[in-house]
């Protein structure tokens, strides 16, 4: 099971996205946990190891999707390589 976490200030792309990733478990028979966050914040609050695909929103009050991305990738993806 692929734990996914969705990140988008606006509840309205969040749901959007659930419910496209719900549909794809239905007609392809994969099997996901789906996380939903309202900021990079709340995410980062989380244990973002965790998650094996993360779906950003790049414009988000605070932290944006492209600096968490990159936060990401120095901070969770090169500490579970070593």
């Amino acid at each position: 099971m692929l734990k996914i976490a969705v990140l988008d200030d606006e509840r309205a792309q969040r749901d959007l996205l659930a419910e496209y990733l719900n549909r794809y478990e239905t007609e392809c028979g994969e099997t996901f946990s789906v996380s939903l966050f309202a900021s990079a914040q709340d995410f980062l609050q989380d244990n973002p190891a965790e998650y094996d695909v993360v779906l950003l929103d790049i414009q988000m009050p605070g932290v944006d999707g492209m600096t968490l991305s990159g936060y990401l990738y120095g901070h969770v993806l090169l500490r579970l390589r070593h």
